[in-house]
């Protein structure tokens, strides 16, 4: 998942390919650490390239969908959700 949350926060901020995602998690180290796991360091472009060549769409899809709506993690996600939204106001004040 750690991925897939650097990927999108990346995009979100203007990154439009693997190179520029990468730029972005290097500038936004230790801002990301506080939502994901960064013990093994920033993944590569090449890194983020296999992994995402090797994400299936639908399955991809359901697995949020389960994320946002699944019986038994709907209050950790709320939280998380919350958590998240903090911390995506803070990157877009500088923070």
């Amino acid at each position: 998942m750690t991925f897939v949350v650097i990927a999108i926060c990346a995009v979100i901020c203007g990154a439009d390919d693997f190179v520029g995602i990468v730029k972005f998690a290097k500038a936004k180290r230790s801002w990301l650490r506080k939502i994901v796991d960064l013990r093994n360091g920033i993944p590569s472009h090449d890194r983020f390239n296999a992994i995402f060549a090797a994400i299936k769409p639908a399955e991809f899809e359901r697995q949020l969908a389960e994320l946002d709506h699944g019986p038994s993690r709907s209050d950790q996600w709320s939280s998380d959700r919350n958590r998240r939204k903090d911390s995506a106001r803070q990157l877009r004040q500088g923070k």
